[in-house]
This record gives structure tokens, C-alpha cells and sequence, in this order.
């Protein structure tokens, strides 16, 4: 009795895919996706420093008593050649230009290169340093506002900078959306339900 309970309830929960049972194919659902924007908010996600680099930093929630980052990167030759940074934000409002900045980080962790100091013009803030550590140097930029902001970085004395290889975009493998679909290409499944 159990099993005539159950492969009668199997059944009706089958009546829709019933219907799909002749050699129509079944209609496919979009499986396509969009690449989710890429963000520089975490060091391993900063973006290269090539020539001019503009970004916006969202705003930070009242009392929650923390920034928001974006993060650059560049390579710096350890020849304690002089670099300067500039970074520029706007709104250039002075309340704004207060609760903004920037620091560099280098080779060694934790260590602080440089830190930018307002300039009371454009560029917002400025930074120039030399240093004897060849290797990736790291551009936190900071927004400690209520509203958001908008920068744009640039360096200057820097070599060269290496271009980043491409990441191909990653590629989907549609699945069916219930074991009864087909996969593409393959026709309906027949079910035969009985009498």
C-alpha cells in the first residue's frame, strides 16, 4: 500500500513535466551571467597605478567609526629614486579633504612609507618618498566621510609599471533548473506514468 501511496504522489508532483514529454524541446533558461564588478577595497584586489587611476570610495554609515579603502599598487625599483604621489578628491570641500587620505605601504609588512599631507590646492593631498626596497609597493587611499567621494591618483618618478595579464572572464556551465529538464541539445525526457 506504501508503495502504491508513494508512486502515486511521485506522479502528481510529475503532471507538469507530463506535458513536456512529446519532442518539443523544453524551453532553456538564460545561464548567461554578468562578471561581478571588480573592487579594489582589499589589498589583494588593488588595481595597478598606470599613469592616472580614478576611483570613488562609498560612503561610511554614521557611527560606525570606520573607513572605506580602495587599494593601488605599483612597483617601485628600491633605487631610492624620489616618488611623488598625488591624490585628488573631490567633493574639495574642506570638511570632506579632512576626513579623506592616503598611505603607501612597501615590501616590508606593516611598514608606512609615506603618508599624504594636504596641499590646500589640487592635488587634495601629496606625498613624495625614496626608499632602498625594491618590489610592490601598496596606495591605500581613505574615506572616513558621510557622503561618498571621488578620486584620482597619479604618480610620478615611477618606472615603467608591468601591465596585468588578462583574466579570461569565467565561463558558466549551464545546469538544469530541476533533475526532469533537459541538458541543451538533449530532447525532454518521456515519463511514463501509469495507468
Amino acid at each position: 500500500m506504501r508503495k502504491l501511496a508513494l508512486a502515486l504522489a511521485l506522479s502528481i508532483s510529475l503532471l507538469p513535466a507530463v506535458a513536456l514529454a512529446d519532442d518539443t524541446p523544453a524551453p532553456q533558461a538564460d545561464m548567461s551571467f554578468a562578471a561581478p564588478p571588480i573592487t579594489n577595497d582589499v589589498p589583494e584586489r588593488a588595481v595597478p597605478l598606470n599613469g592616472t587611476v580614478e576611483g570613488d570610495i562609498e560612503a561610511v554609515p554614521p557611527l560606525l567609526g570606520v573607513g572605506k579603502y580602495r587599494f593601488l599598487s605599483f612597483y617601485y625599483a628600491g633605487d631610492n629614486s624620489t616618488v611623488t604621489i598625488d591624490v585628488d578628491f573631490t567633493p574639495g570641500d574642506p570638511a570632506a579633504v579632512t576626513n579623506a587620505g592616503f598611505k603607501v605601504y612597501g615590501p616590508t609588512a606593516g611598514k608606512l612609507y609615506a603618508t599624504g599631507a594636504q596641499t590646500g590646492k589640487h592635488p587634495s593631498y601629496e606625498a613624495t618618498f625614496a626608499s632602498g626596497e625594491a618590489g610592490t609597493y601598496l596606495l591605500q587611499i581613505s574615506n572616513a566621510n558621510l557622503k561618498p567621494i571621488h578620486f584620482a591618483a597619479n604618480a610620478t618618478g615611477l618606472p615603467p609599471q608591468p601591465t596585468p595579464a588578462a583574466t579570461p572572464a569565467p565561463t558558466a556551465t549551464p545546469t538544469p533548473a530541476s533533475p526532469l529538464e533537459p541538458a541543451p541539445g538533449q530532447p525532454a525526457p518521456r515519463i511514463l506514468v501509469p495507468a
